[in-house]
C-alpha cells in the first residue's frame, strides 16, 4: 500500500513538473530582452547587479507576497529579495547592490527559487547562471588593483606554461624557464613587464599581448613575476613560485592518520537507485592506497561498501569514528555514491545510503543540513579533508527537472573553518566519470597521494598540492568536461611524506 502511494505522488508530481508551462522564469536586465526559461543562463560581459524571477499566473495567484524564497549560491537571500505585482503573476527582484557579499562570481552562480500556495504546495526551480571565468592557475598568485572609475575587471592574465611552480633540482644554481602566455584588457595596456623586463606591446594601442619568453631562474630566487598595466592605471599581476628541491631523506609527519572510507554501488528497495560502476572498488582501492603507502594503520580506517553502508551505519560512521581523530591527528573522509534532490521536494538535497528509499528520502537518505551538523559535533581534528564523489546522472522517478546541486552545497560546509578542507569530484554543472576500473576522481587522488603531487619537491604533498594535482589531472583525462573543485584554508599544512615513514 505504502508503494503504492509513494508512486501516486511521484506521478502527480511529473505532472505538476514536467508536464504544465513554466512556473519560473528568469530575467537580467543587463542582458536585456525577456524572462528565460532555460536552466542555464550565459551572462558575456560585465556582471549583472540585478536578477528578477517571474513567478507566472495561475501559480503566482494563489502565493503570497511572503511565500517566494529565494536563493543565490546556496544562501538565503530574502534580504536583498523584494516582491512585487506584475501582468503575468508576481516578480521577485533580487539588488545584488544591497550586501557585498551578495555578489555573482567567476564561473557558474546557482540561484534557486521556492513558491509556497495557499495550500501548503511547493513548486521549485533553480538556475545556473554562468559568467565570465578568469583563467587561473590556483598554484600561483594573483593580484588585480582597479583604478577609479574603472568598471571593467582589469587586464586578464593567462599562463600557458609554466603550468607549475618552478623548482630547481638539488644541483641546479640556475634554470631558464619558459614563460608563455597572453595577456587581454577592455582598455588599451600601456606596459607589460615579465622579471622586471618589458615585453613588447604589437601596436601602441594593443588590448592584447601574446608573449614567449625565456626567464633565467636563479637559486635562492622566491618567485618570477609578471605585470600588465592598462591606459586607466588598473593594475594586474601573477606570482610564480620558486622553490629549490632538497636532497630525498625520510620525512615523518606527525599525529595519527584517520579516514573513513564509503563506496556505494549497489542500493537495495524495489525502487531502488541506479548501480555506480566504480563507487565501492573505489572506497576499497583508496583505503588500501591508504593503509599501504600512506601511514594508515587498518585499525584506523574504516571502509563501508554497499550493504554495509546503510543509512544507520553511515551516521554512526559520521558521529563516532569521525571523532576518534585527536585534535593533532589527520582525518580523512571519502564518499562515493549519489548525491540528490530529493524528488518529492526539490528544495531539499541529500547524500544516498545503500538503503535510501524513494518517497521516504528525509528518513533514510543523510540530508546536507545533517551532515554538517554531524561532522561539525564530531570531528575533533584540526585537519580534516573531506572528499565527495556524488554528480552521477539519475534516472526514472529519481530525477528533477532541475540543475543537480549537491557539489555547491557540499562545497558550503564549512566556509568559515580552517581545519576543514572540501573537494568534490566535478563542478555543479557536470557529471563525475567512472567505469568498472575505477572513477577518475579516486583514481588521481591515489595516484596524487603516492608522491605525484609534490610540486615544489620538497618530500611532503600538502592540501593544496593534493588538490591542485587530483583537479588538474582530471580536467586534462577527461579533456576539460570534468572539473574537481575545492574550498581549503590551511592550504600549505602537510598530508603525506613522499619518502618512506
Amino acid at each position: 500500500m505504502r508503494a503504492v502511494f509513494t508512486l501516486s505522488i511521484l506521478a502527480a508530481m511529473a505532472g505538476c513538473l514536467l508536464g504544465q508551462p513554466a512556473v519560473f522564469k528568469l530575467q537580467i536586465p543587463e542582458m536585456g530582452g525577456d524572462a528565460l526559461d532555460a536552466d542555464v543562463v550565459e551572462v558575456p560581459g560585465q556582471f549583472p547587479q540585478t536578477l528578477l524571477v517571474h513567478v507566472l499566473n495561475p501559480i503566482a495567484a494563489d502565493v503570497d507576497y511572503g511565500r517566494i524564497q529565494t536563493k543565490l549560491n546556496g544562501e538565503g537571500a530574502g534580504y536583498i529579495t523584494s516582491v512585487s505585482v506584475s501582468p503575468d503573476g508576481k516578480i521577485a527582484r533580487m539588488d545584488l547592490k544591497l550586501r557585498e557579499g551578495m555578489r555573482l562570481v567567476p564561473g557558474t552562480n546557482t540561484l534557486e527559487v521556492q513558491a509556497t500556495n495557499r495550500h501548503g504546495r511547493k513548486f521549485y526551480r533553480n538556475f545556473l547562471i554562468k559568467t565570465r571565468e578568469q583563467s587561473r592557475n590556483q598554484y600561483f598568485a594573483y593580484e588585480t588593483k582597479l583604478a577609479s572609475g574603472d568598471t571593467s575587471s582589469g587586464p586578464d592574465i593567462v599562463l600557458a606554461q609554466p603550468e607549475a611552480p618552478i623548482t630547481l633540482g638539488t644541483r641546479e644554481r640556475t634554470k631558464a624557464v619558459l614563460v608563455k602566455g597572453t595577456v587581454s584588457s577592455v582598455n588599451p595596456l600601456a606596459t607589460v613587464t615579465l622579471a622586471a623586463n618589458a615585453v613588447p606591446l604589437s601596436k601602441p594601442d594593443a588590448n592584447v599581448v601574446e608573449f614567449e619568453r625565456e626567464v633565467q631562474v636563479q637559486a635562492g630566487q622566491e618567485r618570477v613575476l609578471l605585470e600588465a598595466v592598462d591606459r586607466l592605471g588598473s593594475r594586474a599581476a601573477v606570482t610564480i613560485p620558486v622553490h629549490k628541491a632538497v636532497e630525498g631523506r625520510p620525512v615523518k609527519i606527525e599525529g595519527g592518520r584517520y579516514a573513513l572510507i564509503i563506496g556505494i554501488s549497489e542500493y537495495a528497495g524495489k525502487d531502488a537507485l541506479p548501480r555506480l560502476s566504480s563507487a565501492s572498488l573505489d572506497a576499497r582501492d583508496l583505503a588500501k592506497a591508504l593503509t599501504d603507502k600512506r601511514g594508515f594503520k587498518p585499525d584506523d580506517v574504516l571502509v563501508l561498501t554497499d550493504a554495509q553502508a546503510t543509512h544507520a551505519q553511515v551516521l554512526n560512521g559520521l558521529r563516532n569514528f569521525s571523532g576518534r581523530a585527536g585534535p593533532d591527528d589527520l582525518l580523512i573522509i571519502f564518499f562515493a555514491g549519489y548525491g540528490l534532490h530529493d524528488p518529492l521536494d526539490p528544495s531539499r538535497v541529500y547524500l544516498a545510503a545503500y538503503d535510501t528509499q524513494l518517497g521516504q528520502v528525509p528518513d533514510t537518505a543523510i540530508s546536507i543540513d545533517d551532515l554538517k551538523t554531524t561532522l561539525g559535533a564530531s570531528i575533533r581534528s584540526r585537519q580534516a579533508v573531506l572528499l565527495f564523489d556524488v554528480n552521477h546522472p539519475l534516472q526514472g522517478a529519481w530525477t528533477t527537472p532541475n540543475n543537480n546541486l549537491v557539489n555547491k552545497y557540499l562545497l558550503r560546509l564549512f566556509p568559515d573553518d580552517p581545519g576543514k578542507a572540501v573537494m568534490v569530484a566535478s563542478s555543479v554543472a557536470e557529471n563525475a566519470a567512472e567505469s568498472s576500473g575505477g572513477g577518475l576522481f579516486a583514481r588521481h587522488l591515489i595516484d596524487a597521494a603516492e608522491g605525484q603531487a609534490d610540486a615544489n619537491q620538497d618530500g611532503v604533498v600538502t592540501i593544496r598540492e593534493w588538490f591542485l594535482a587530483v583537479s588538474r589531472s582530471v580536467q586534462k583525462d577527461s579533456h576539460g568536461a570534468q572539473n574537481p573543485r575545492f574550498t581549503l584554508q590551511q592550504a600549505e599544512r602537510p598530508l603525506f611524506a613522499k619518502a618512506a615513514q
